[in-house]
């Protein structure tokens, strides 16, 4: 039997990703998008732009607009994909 290293525990953030991320997919939208989206950001942030474990393949930005009447900035993740 070759010897192999244990497999770490994925870092923090990355495991409440996966756990926001499985409670979405059970009980749809609502509260857990906001405090998902919110996650992802924090991690998009202090990661100079890069999502960890398997969103590190996908292509993110942040995109923040302005509400015409309340004048407040909201920011959100969002994936994309280049055509040329």
């Amino acid at each position: 039997m070759p010897d192999t290293e244990p497999t770490p525990d994925p870092p923090l953030e990355l495991a409440s990703i996966n756990v926001m991320a499985a409670e979405i997919q059970a009980t749809g939208v609502g509260p857990v998008t906001a405090s998902f989206n919110a996650s992802l950001i924090d991690a998009y942030r202090s990661n100079n732009g890069q999502l960890p474990g398997d969103l590190a393949a996908g292509r993110f930005l942040l995109l923040t607009t302005t509400g015409a009447k309340s004048g407040k900035r909201r920011t959100v993740p969002l994936g994309f994909v280049r055509t040329e």
